[in-house]
Formats: structure tokens, sequence, C-alpha cells
């Protein structure tokens, strides 16, 4: 049949850095956000601990931009600060969450020059979040105080009244003592993807916001299932997508960092992702590996082109225009059509180098129903998006590269099996 044709933000070149200067767009979004959300409203300690931590991160800013750009993209950092970015949230509560979460990240890079000026937080907090460490500890009372300067990083505890613990290097955690328990929390997936892990802990103020009618928010669950399992399935969903869409795959490293466990659904299968939380997706475990990957392309494609609305916008009419979706029951913006095609046609993509692999999980009736059922819904967001989308410069790009790959698959896809509803679209 030919080569699948490739583009930005739907299967990339090989190569293409698109998506790494988008991503590190968001985080200067994010930076701005950090350096110059009002404090006015904090209380008096907090606020105090903000502008403290903006003096010390301004220098490292512009000595070592890239390592402080890279810190502020900690999955337990960016999405407090673009819920702020937003409008959302509760800003002492996102503040008292992501300063702590900032300077675990930023005492990685001590070597790079990055704590020159040391950044001291006194504010209670019950974790610390290191998901790039591989680590999480658990203070119970909530600590005291934290310190991140040249030599490392140290907590103070509350109970025994003052007592100072100093944190090995990454990923060793402190010995257990009283008002301090280490917790195995990040579990790594790929060694090709060093930062990508299942994640017991999450940050994401929005995680129980959910706009999905079929489901009630997102908080950690493993459905009572061990985690050796989920790690083993999620492992075999991230080979079969390695095989099938390899330059998708390889965007991985920049565009997933965290998965989070919400359950174990065996008849059906939910996710989610967020604007605010680029990198970070939620997803039930499902006996079917196919699923599995179906779930990951299709929340990853909502984390990046969710990341590039935050650099530029892509439909002029994306949240004026509202239509009939097939998708789910209630109307959508225009821009839940192109957040649902631009997953899905991916995810065909993957079904069409699964059939011309002849692989194993490519065989019998559900695969083909399945392939002709995510194909009918991509044709049809296309009709919608054609009708009546208002692409800006950027967004007909964008359009193009998912119109070329979409009539490519679909010419190349065999007749449906009876009973494929005209309008039907996978749910998303």
């Amino acid at each position: 049949m030919g080569t699948m044709p490739l583009g930005r933000l739907a299967l990339p070149e090989e190569g293409d850095k698109t998506l790494h200067k988008v991503v590190k767009k968001v985080r200067l979004t994010a930076v701005r956000i950090f350096l110059g959300f009002p404090t006015d409203n904090l209380s008096s300690t907090l606020r105090m601990n903000v502008l403290a931590a903006r003096k010390s991160v301004l220098p490292a800013l512009r000595k070592r931009p890239d390592q402080v750009l890279d810190a502020i993209g900690s999955p337990d950092v960016l999405p407090g600060l673009l819920t702020l970015g937003s409008g959302f949230g509760n800003p002492e509560e996102i503040f008292a969450e992501v300063l702590p979460s900032l300077m675990v990240d930023l005492s990685h890079r001590r070597k790079f020059g990055v704590l020159e000026e040391p950044i001291i937080f006194e504010h209670g907090f019950e974790w610390i979040k290191d998901s790039r460490g591989r680590r999480a500890v658990q203070f119970e009372p909530p600590a005291k105080a934290l310190l991140a300067d040249a030599s490392g990083l140290s907590v103070a505890l509350s109970e025994p009244q003052g007592k100072k613990v100093d944190f090995p290097d990454a990923p060793r955690s402190p010995d257990a003592v009283e008002g301090l328990q280490p917790s195995k929390a990040f579990y790594p997936l790929k060694k090709g993807l060093p930062r990508l892990c299942l994640s017991l802990l999450d940050s994401n103020p929005l995680s129980m916001v959910e706009a999905h009618p079929d489901k009630d928010g997102n908080s950690v669950d493993l459905g009572d299932h061990p985690i050796e399992e989920w790690c083993d399935s999620l492992g075999k969903a991230l080979d079969l997508v390695a095989e099938t869409v390899p330059t998708w795959y390889r965007e991985l490293g920049v565009a997933l960092e965290r998965i989070v466990p919400v359950g174990y659904l065996p008849e059906a299968h939910l996710s989610a992702s967020y604007r605010e939380a680029p990198g970070t997706v939620y997803m039930t475990l499902h006996p079917n590996i196919v699923t599995l990957a179906e779930a990951l392309i299709h929340e990853t494609q909502h984390g990046k082109i969710n990341a590039y609305s935050w650099v530029d916008p892509i439909l002029i009419n994306a949240h004026t225009t509202w239509t009939e979706s097939a998708v789910r029951p209630d109307l959508r913006p225009l821009w839940g059509v192109l957040l649902a095609v631009h997953a899905f046609v991916p995810v065909a993509a993957m079904h069409y180098q699964m059939a011309e692999d002849n692989h194993p999980l490519a065989s019998g009736d559900w695969f083909e129903r399945r392939r002709a059922q995510v194909l009918k819904g991509n044709a049809n967001g296309i009709k919608t998006l054609k009708e009546k989308s208002e692409p800006t410069e950027v967004g007909v790009e964008i359009l193009e590269a998912l119109y070329d790959l979409d009539a490519f698959l679909q010419e190349a896809a065999p007749p449906p099996p009876p009973g494929i509803d005209e309008d039907q679209m996978p749910p998303g």
C-alpha cells in the first residue's frame, strides 16, 4: 500500500522537534506564572516563601535556563502552575504543593549551579514527591521546613522537635525515623523511557474535576490488581506502540511522563487527561493489550494538542461552535471533535500497521470491528471539522496532517464488517 504520510503532532517525521519546542514554550508560560502570579491573598508565611523562592530561582533561570525549565516541567510542578494560569484552583494550596516539589527537582541539578542561592520553605508539608528521583517520603505529622541548596536537600521534622534529616542523592531515600516514612510510589515502565512511570501519587489540582458524564474523578486506584500486573500490561502496550508507530513512540520521552492508575474495568476502558497537566494521563487497567495501547496513544495525543493550545490557537471557533457528538451523549464544542480526531487517527495508524504486519493481536472479529469503528469515527469527525472549523494558519497545517493520514488509512482499510453504525465513533 505504501508508507503512511507523516506530519506534525500526528505521526511525526524522524527528528521532528515540533513537540520539543511546544513543551519548552509551555514551561516558559509556567515560569511566567510562577514569577508573576499575585501573592497578596496568600497567607503571610506562604507569601514570604514564594517571594523568597522567586528571588532564588531568578539567577538560576538566567544562568541555567534549560535546567530550570526542565524542573518546572515536573509532573508535580507544571500542573499546579498551569492551573493557576487557567484561573482555577486554590493558590494557597497550589503553591504549598508546588514549592517543595520544585525544590526537590532543582536539588538534583545543583551540580549545574542552579542552587547557588538557597531556597527555604517554612510551611507544613506531608509529602516529598520525587518521581524523577524514583522516591517519595511521607511526614506524619507534617514536616516543618525544607531547605535546598548547593549541598543538597534537608528537612526539619516537627516531631521530634527540630530534628533535621539530610536527604541522600536520589534514588536513595533517608532511613525511616519517627515522623518520616519512605514510600514506594513510582514504578518505571521502560528502560528507554527513563522518566515514564506508573505513579501512585499525583499533584494535579484538577484530577477530581471530571468532564466525562460516565466518570467521577480520577483518584489513584489499582483496582485490587497487583502493581506487577499493571507494569507488565502497560509495558506490553508500550511495546505494541513501539512496533507499529515507531516515530510516534520516540516522542514519548517528551510527551508522557506519568500514568496514574484509576481502577480496573474488564468490560470497558476509561482514561482522562487535562490541558493543565500535559504529560500525565489517567487510565484504568484492561485485559486487552490493544485497548491499553489505544488509550496510551489517545490520551498522549490529547496532551500534545493541549500543550499546543497554550502556545497558539488552532481553531478560531474552537469553543464557540458546538456540535452533536457521536463520541459522547452530550453536545461538545468543536474543540472536543478536534481532540477526538487528533487522538484516534494515530490509533487507526496503529491498527493499520498491526494488520500489515499480521500481528497476532490483529486477528479475529474483535480487531476487525474495532478498526472499522475507529475509522468510521475518524471519518465522521473529519467531516464535521471540514464543514465547521475555522483553523488558524497553524491549525491548517495540523489539520492537513490529520486529513492526509486519515485519507491513506481509509483507502487502505478493508470493507467494514456488517453492523458498524455509520454515526459511531470510538469512546473518547
